[in-house]
This record gives structure tokens, sequence and C-alpha cells, in this order.
């Protein structure tokens, strides 16, 4: 189990900064900058990838005010969104939404949603997802802290190489997607994308 402590820790080996950290809310040059760039660098990480730790359910009812043109249905997002993972439904309902303006639009109602949610719960976190977060703050104020530009530079590739693990090995953990028939692909072709079609 993690913990902001641990990430904090990280952070200050990254960038060789043997400070002793024991307090994540203690004041030093070092947390002062960590605890500046946290909720900015923990929303960007999450925001990459549809972590399967951070991902949530929702049915959304349509607001009643419709958008002026368009679509039939406006809906506000909920109040930890981060990122859209996927909209549930057959495929012409699935495919039928935009983001617009802070809001979602659809023709069918309610929409029901998956979605990436701002996660703070620490606890909860993927260990490849602390350690990917811990590259991404750091990359965030090496120069600040070390004055050194290619530190920043060092954390960003480590970034780059720990978020892809983690991505991959999150995708690993959740099955192939069975998508239903579209209405549309079925007549044009007579088959689905559900239907196993023989060699």
């Amino acid at each position: 189990m993690g913990s902001r402590l641990t990430v904090y820790q990280l952070v200050a080996q990254h960038l060789a900064q043997d400070e002793g950290l024991i307090d994540p809310d203690q004041d030093t040059r070092l947390t002062v900058a960590i605890n500046a760039v946290w909720d900015i660098a923990r929303k960007a990480t999450l925001r990459r990838n549809t972590w399967n730790f951070a991902t949530a359910r929702v049915s959304l009812p349509a607001l009643a005010d419709p958008p002026a043109f368009g679509y039939g249905y406006q809906f506000t997002l909920p109040a930890d969104f981060v990122r859209l993972a996927d909209v549930d439904g057959p495929i012409p309902q699935a495919r039928d939404w935009k983001m617009e303006g802070g809001k979602l639009l659809g023709n069918s109602t309610p929409l029901q949603i998956l979605y990436v949610r701002d996660c703070t719960e620490v606890e909860r976190w993927d260990d490849l997802f602390e350690l990917a977060l811990s590259y991404k703050v750091a990359e965030l104020i090496a120069v600040q802290i070390t004055g050194d530009a290619n530190v920043k530079m060092e954390c960003r590739q480590s970034f780059n190489d720990v978020f892809g693990d983690a991505q991959a090995t999150d995708a690993q953990e959740n099955p192939p997607q069975n998508f239903d028939d579209d209405p549309w692909t079925t007549a044009r072709w007579g088959y689905g994308y559900s239907t196993y079609w023989p060699s």
C-alpha cells in the first residue's frame, strides 16, 4: 500500500535530494515545491490513461435545457471527472456523443458512462501509477530544485518509460471488449462486430 510520503521520497531520490523526508507536510524547500504541483501532476497523470483503479461508472440524467442544436440532450459531468473512458450502450448510441463546453452532449438519456475520476485516495493507487507520478512531479520541479535542465529531461524520459509499462499492464488486466452489432454494418455486410466470421 502506497502513501503520499512514499511518492515524496521517490521525488527526492529522482532529484538526488537527501532531506530525510518524514512528513509530506514538513516545511522544506523540496516539500513546498512538490505541494505546489501535486494536484496538477496527479490530474495530468490520471488523464493520460484509463486507469483501472480510478475508473468509475455513473448514469447521467439529462439537464432540463437541451443544447441549442445538434443534440437532443446535455449532461453535467461528475465533479471528480478527469477523463471519459467509455459510453455504454449499442454502437449507434455509444458513438453519438460529444464533449463540449464542460458538458457531455448526446441523443439518448440517461447516458451511462465510464470515466476516470480524480482519485485522491493514495492507498487505492496502482504502484506503477505512483512511480509514474513521482517522475512527473520531479520533472515539473527539477529546474527549480536542482538548477539543471538535464535532470528535468531525464525525469521526463523516465516518466515516459514507466508510464508505458504502467499503461500496458493496466490494459492487460481487462478482457477484450465485445461490441454490440452496428445496424449499419449488419445491413451493409451481413454481420456485425460481435458475430464470429469463419475464415
